[in-house]
């Protein structure tokens, strides 16, 4: 289920809910775990489904209209689609964080039907990505590990080129808190980025796990 909110004129930035949608899945075509969503400029609904390794085409009252891609590595496939982001032309620009790729997708006037443009290759700029943003010129960003594993935020040009790196990382892991255990404790570092078209805000967020 998705929730629609809005800030009231003079609530000074609250937000309060308007609205609910559910959206639709079934035995069929099922939507198992959501990794994303956008919204098209005239209201319907992109999807990323990591599990399913597609990417969903809903109306704006949550009723599916389209099933794109499957699990793969051909054009149009995911293995591990995230992020679905829209550019200014309705575009939709989605990461695969498994393949490393970017799959552009052109959107109909009527937002019925999504179809391949073209697919980037991140390959050599990036090794992991976490978070992932598109700006108005065309560059990304992207929220992750580079080739060094040495910083957290990745601006790269419209053909997956690295053009800049940010916010250098002295370490993704920490020593084991004993020599028990040694081995099987880790932390993990995991970089988020988001932006309101002007400025990019950036988390970082340590695990610690057995």
């Amino acid at each position: 289920e998705s929730a629609l909110a809005q800030r009231p004129p003079d609530s000074r930035g609250a937000l309060v809910s308007v609205d609910s949608i559910a959206i639709e899945s079934s035995e069929r075509t099922p939507l198992v775990r959501m990794s994303g969503f956008a919204v098209l400029g005239g209201g319907a609904l992109v999807i990323a489904d990591f599990s399913e390794s597609n990417l969903r085409l809903h109306d704006r009252r949550g009723k599916l209209i389209q099933v794109v891609g499957r699990k793969g590595a051909g054009p149009g496939e995911f293995r591990a689609p995230v992020l679905p982001r829209v550019d200014a032309n309705n575009r939709v620009h989605v990461a695969d964080v498994a393949l490393l790729r970017i799959s552009i997708f052109e959107s109909n006037k009527s937002e019925s039907r999504l179809t391949l443009a073209k697919t980037i290759s991140l390959n050599g700029a990036v090794r992991a990505i976490f978070g992932f943003e598109r700006l108005a010129n065309g560059d990304y960003l992207v929220a992750g590990v580079g080739g060094t594993g040495k910083h957290a935020l990745f601006r790269l040009d419209s053909t997956g080129s690295v053009r800049s790196a940010y916010l250098e990382v002295l370490g993704y892991r920490r020593q084991a808190p004993s020599a028990e255990t040694e081995g099987l404790w880790q932390a993990i570092t995991v970089p988020s980025v988001a932006t309101d078209g002007r400025n990019a805000f950036v988390t970082l967020s340590t695990f610690d796990t057995l």
